[in-house]
């Protein structure tokens, strides 16, 4: 008996085909990729024998020798949009004895998107980027119900939604996410590496290039790394790398620059650095970097409670700070001084602004949670401006309380980091 596998960027089994025992031993297979008009595709089909096989075009067809076939996961836009449109792909024997096999990609419904989780609520909203051009009372057209308070939403390589919601980590596939209304997760994960020793427990997941996930914990003033395997099905897996010391102090946001160097938000206000090269095993001496963003000139004060982060397409990084209503933008030489800073280009949002969660579109915009009911969006030629900030795009939407997350599905194709195709 012989297996045909398909494996995903995400480095997880999705499908296995294996061949009934009165077939004939199959010696070669053929691979069909297939995809709409313009739809891009990302193959690879490895031989046996360790031939390499890149497909990039749809219609095309590979012979191959006990073939294992790795598919990535596609995007394209349509400018102006805000938000890519999604490909996903699936396997499918098209004889009984897996001599013929295909690969199709298909858009996926859930993307597109602009995804928000409800602060203190039940809920978790999908809105068509069509609806994010303007101002207005757009409703979500996706929405997913059944949670306690969810949070800081993530999608994982393979456009699962992943949220931290009362001590559990959920995840949806993009067909559950597409369903939309009560769902099961398709993965929940827990257990005393997820929880932490109490309340507050996970606050925030985040991705880095290979699909690890990293979770923030708060009360436990620790973040934690989840690898590829342990995220495929429900459990209580333990954590592959640890992060501890006195420079994680009620962690609350995560994001990963350009060379994966991975930063922290930390409730004192310090957002502390730690290498890639030291992402490898557990840590808890000193952070490689230390920030300390400062207002003033005129009236100088340390910034706290920063709340989220996020890099833009140059590999600035924008931290969010809740107690100030100030989004401070980190140039890579201000990163560098450590310590104190007072960073260039600080945008001072409205009274009312509830600054939870920031996250930048495909156009450089970026959108920031704000008063109750509402999201906003800064212009891309807005975010160079110090001082007081308006938003030019402000959504107000039906049954939203206050929004505790954003995320874009797919990501921003302007993120200074992309998950590895394979």
């Amino acid at each position: 008996m012989k297996s045909l596998l398909l494996w995903m960027a995400l480095g997880g089994l999705v499908a296995c085909t294996t061949e009934p025992t009165e077939c004939a031993e199959v010696t070669s297979t053929t691979v069909t990729v297939t995809a709409d008009t313009g739809v891009p595709v990302r193959v690879r089909i490895t031989e046996s024998g360790g031939s390499v096989h890149d497909v990039n075009t749809p219609s095309e067809t590979v012979t191959a020798t006990g073939p294992e076939i790795q598919a990535a996961r596609t995007r394209s836009s349509i400018e102006p949009e805000l938000v890519s449109r999604a490909y996903n792909p699936t396997l499918s024997a098209l004889d009984a004895c897996g001599a013929e096999l295909a690969v199709d990609y298909d858009f996926d419904p859930a993307s597109h998107r602009i995804w928000l989780t409800d602060s203190g609520g039940s809920q978790v909203f999908g809105i068509s980027e069509m609806s994010l051009h303007a101002s207005g009372t757009p409703a979500a057209d996706i929405v997913l119900t059944g949670f306690t308070n969810p949070s800081s939403p993530a999608f994982g390589p393979d456009g699962s939604l992943w949220i931290a919601d009362a001590n559990r980590i959920h995840a949806f596939r993009p067909a559950t996410l597409a369903a939309g209304g009560v769902q099961t997760a398709d993965v929940t994960l827990s257990g005393s590496a997820i929880e932490g020793p109490g309340v507050p427990g996970p606050r925030t997941v985040a991705f880095d290039q290979s699909g690890n996930a990293w979770v923030a914990n708060v009360a436990g003033n620790s973040v934690s790394r989840f690898d590829v395997a342990s995220l495929r099905r429900s459990g209580e897996p333990n954590a592959s790398i640890v992060i501890t010391g006195d420079a994680i102090d009620g962690p609350s946001a995560i994001a990963f620059d350009r060379e994966g160097n991975i930063w922290i938000a930390n409730a004192d206000g310090r957002v502390v650095e730690y290498l890639a090269a030291r992402l490898n095993a557990d840590i808890t001496t000193a952070p490689d970097g230390e920030l300390q963003g400062q207002t003033g000139p005129s009236v100088v004060n340390d910034l706290s409670n920063p709340q989220a982060l996020a890099f833009d397409a140059d590999d600035n990084l924008w931290v969010a700070y809740f107690s100030f209503n100030i989004i401070a933008r980190y140039t890579t030489a201000e990163r560098a001084m450590n310590g104190p800073i007072r960073p260039a280009v600080q945008l001072v949002l409205p009274v009312d602004v509830l600054l939870e969660s920031i996250a930048f579109d495909d156009a450089g915009g970026l959108w920031f949670t704000s008063a109750a009911g509402k999201v906003a969006r800064l212009e891309s030629a807005a975010l160079s401006a110090d001082g007081p900030s308006s938003a030019s795009t402000i959504l107000t939407v039906a049954s939203l309380g206050y929004a505790s997350g954003i995320a874009f599905n797919p990501p921003s194709a302007g993120l200074p980091i992309a998950f590895a195709e394979f």
